[in-house]
């Protein structure tokens, strides 16, 4: 799989930036945004989102329309004390559905899931506007989805579809 670094515009589906891996590297280290695609720079696959020197990271998987389908959020919780600050727990899930094809296109439904760090799991599915059916549950902490922070060009673990 091919990866190039740069600043990536979510909102607008575009590659704004390219940098090569010694610039990449100095935004890593100091823990400015930095984006990294996988596949081809004008319509890649994935869009993997990284700040703060790794201690916050989101991957994207584009359709074929490089818009958002699947993202996972990854960070150091910030609101529990004596978790390891070299762990990453999955906080997010995203996944969303569009009936309308183009790239200006925006969702019409959404799945999301969100995991604490004592077990909690919100979640919520149904359309962008409307009812949506929304659910709570616990789970064993020792269940929930942790990698650990990346050293620079560690990105493997971020690039797995399946959680």
């Amino acid at each position: 799989m091919t990866l190039q670094y740069g600043h990536w515009n979510l909102p607008f589906n575009e590659l704004l930036d390219q940098y090569g891996e010694e610039e990449a590297r100095r935004r890593f280290d100091a823990g400015e945004v930095l984006h990294v695609l996988a596949g081809d720079p004008e319509g890649p696959d994935l869009v993997v989102q990284i700040a703060r020197s790794g201690r916050n990271i989101s991957t994207y998987w584009l359709d074929e329309y490089r818009r958002p389908e699947l993202s996972y959020t990854f960070a150091v919780p910030s609101d529990a004390p004596g978790w390891p600050s070299d762990v990453l727990l999955l906080e997010q899930s995203h996944l969303r559905a569009y009936d309308e094809p183009g790239p200006e296109a925006d969702h019409s439904a959404i799945e999301s899931y969100y995991f604490h760090p004592d077990g909690t799991v919100f979640g919520s599915r149904g359309p962008v506007t409307g009812d949506r059916e929304e659910m709570r549950t616990t789970m064993p902490v020792e269940q929930l989805q942790t990698e650990r922070v990346p050293a620079f060009g560690e990105w493997e673990p971020f690039l797995r579809r399946e959680r």
